[in-house]
């Protein structure tokens, strides 16, 4: 994941990664939108099925959680308002993992005076 702040006067936030889960219903949600997923449930003939459209839909702000570790230091960041803004392109190829890189920009929340906020614990508790 990469963080890139603007040297521009306008200050913004985004954060780049990828997903690796395809089969997660709630990342291919976050990639095309909610209303872009339609899951029906296993039957004895069939898994899990998952119809997902493919549109230049506006994808909608969500809240954001990415959890990561540094060695034994744990760092969280938290994006309260943040929205979808660019999906990279997806390759198929057989014995690779297909992932979804996607650029998410952090949208001010007046209620924490941030774009997002970022947790750190070092890992070396007390004795």
């Amino acid at each position: 994941m990469t963080s890139s702040r603007s040297s521009r006067p306008i200050f913004s936030v985004s954060y780049s990664f990828t997903f690796l889960e395809t089969l997660n219903t709630d990342v291919l949600k976050a990639v095309h939108g909610d209303d872009n997923v339609t899951v029906t449930a296993a039957t004895p003939s069939a898994g899990t099925l998952r119809t997902v459209k493919i549109n230049a839909d506006v994808l909608p702000h969500k809240s954001f959680v990415f959890e990561m570790k540094d060695g034994d230091a744990k760092i969280r960041i938290h994006v309260p308002d943040g929205q979808v803004n660019e999906v990279g392109e997806v390759t198929y190829n057989d014995g690779e993992l297909i992932g979804y890189t996607v650029t998410i920009e952090a949208f001010r929340d007046t209620d924490l005076n941030a774009n997002a906020v970022k947790y750190i614990d070092d890992g070396k508790p007390t004795a």
